[in-house]
């Protein structure tokens, strides 16, 4: 469960939100950003190379990757094959040494967009969740980033932003002692909102889980931007959480 002062649910991959699934009323203009379809509830796991398959992007919209990965020595995820173009990083953070990446990747859709591979080093598990998002101006705001070893963990904003009605995106990885279970929630500082938990596998028996979320809803311009995550079962061993807003 999220809270911001709204409702908390998960997404099923494809659906959209609005009656004309484009965030508007029937013969009505689209009334603010909103989730246009996800790449399902839980994170695709991939091993050294992972590539999602999200086949109907459409043109304007913004995809938002994902990336989390478990590796021996944390390094930033290098892209390849076909599709790299356009993609840029948001958020890319690691605890060096004790064995996080977390990414924020993003792109403005052309439609049908193909997916790049994200790459990492040997005895990685990379686990990728995306979302896509209609309605927005597409343009970046602020980051913040988090790093610990205990719950809960805050990634907070480098500024407040520039002005309001940003949605803002939350990342956590987590890695944990044993191949064990784990459940998590998180929060974001906006006064109202909807989150909707992009991508959560607590539920699988692992060692590193991944955790992925977006507020839609009324950011202040005056505060920075903050996400909580909490880690609600199991024992952390280390966690590493990114934010990042846009309009």
């Amino acid at each position: 469960m999220g809270l911001a002062g709204g409702l908390a649910f998960p997404l099923r991959a494809g659906l959209a939100i609005g009656l004309n699934g484009n965030g508007s009323q029937p013969g009505g203009a689209p009334v603010g950003p909103f989730i246009v379809g996800t790449t399902g509830s839980t994170p695709i796991l991939g091993t050294t190379t992972n590539t999602l398959t999200y086949p109907n992007a459409r043109a304007l919209s913004m995809l938002y990757i994902f990336a989390t990965a478990n590796m021996a020595t944390p390094a930033l995820f290098t892209l390849s094959g076909g599709n790299t173009g356009g993609w840029s990083a948001l958020v890319q953070v690691n605890n060096a040494g004790a064995t996080l990446e977390v990414e924020i990747w993003t792109k403005v859709a052309t439609g049908g967009d193909g997916m790049p591979t994200f790459n990492a080093t040997v005895g990685t598990v990379i686990q990728l969740s995306l979302a896509e998002v209609g309605n927005l101006v597409n343009t970046a705001d602020q980051t913040g980033t988090a790093i610990g070893t205990t719950s809960p963990q805050t990634a907070t904003a480098t500024l407040a932003d520039a002005g309001t009605g940003r949605i803002v995106l939350g990342l956590a990885g987590q890695r944990q002692l044993g191949t064990v279970t784990a459940a998590f929630s998180d929060s974001f500082n906006l006064g109202t909102g909807v989150v909707t938990v992009i991508a959560d596998n607590g539920s699988l028996a692992a060692a590193h889980h991944h955790h992925s979320a977006i507020c839609i809803g009324s950011t202040t311009g005056t505060v920075a931007d903050t996400y909580v995550w909490t880690q609600t079962s199991g024992t952390v061993n280390h966690v590493v959480t990114g934010l990042a807003s846009y309009h």
